[in-house]
């Protein structure tokens, strides 16, 4: 894993450096910069995960308006209960992949990869764009 995408483990590190954790504060103060948003993603095989408080479609909708922000064309779209895939295309003409997983009521987990050598960089800024706009919508 990369540590370029461990946000929560950099609030950790804070917490441990202001002595909260030796004091038992720190499931408390960590439980709130999670409340507060701070993003947690997972990479695996190239593939950026992150968890949001969204219904699917909610989730479908900003997916869509982020594809339209970073100019992604060709837009196809395999659906399974419980499970939507989003293919597209980059302004530079490469492969984008897009899933999207129900987890539980109100919970959804969005997978992006971008096929460029699997960039990391690139999948993260989407989910940051995506979250953005999932505010606005909420």
């Amino acid at each position: 894993m990369k540590a370029s995408i461990h946000r929560a483990m950099l609030g950790l590190s804070l917490l441990a450096g202001l002595g909260l954790v030796a004091q038992g504060c720190a499931a408390a103060a960590l439980g709130a910069g999670a409340a507060a948003g701070a993003a947690a993603y997972s990479y695996q095989d190239g593939n950026v995960s992150r968890t949001y408080t969204a219904t699917p479609a909610q989730a479908q909708r900003a997916i869509e308006l982020t594809m339209q922000e970073l100019g992604m064309f060709n837009v196809v779209y395999d659906q399974d209960p419980g499970h939507l895939e989003i293919e597209a295309r980059t302004a530079e003409n490469e492969p984008v992949e897009v899933e999207i997983r129900q987890v539980s009521a109100g919970q959804t987990e969005i997978t992006v990869k971008i096929e460029r050598f699997a960039d990391e960089e690139r999948a993260v800024d989407f989910h940051e764009r995506l979250q953005r706009h999932l505010q606005r919508e909420l």
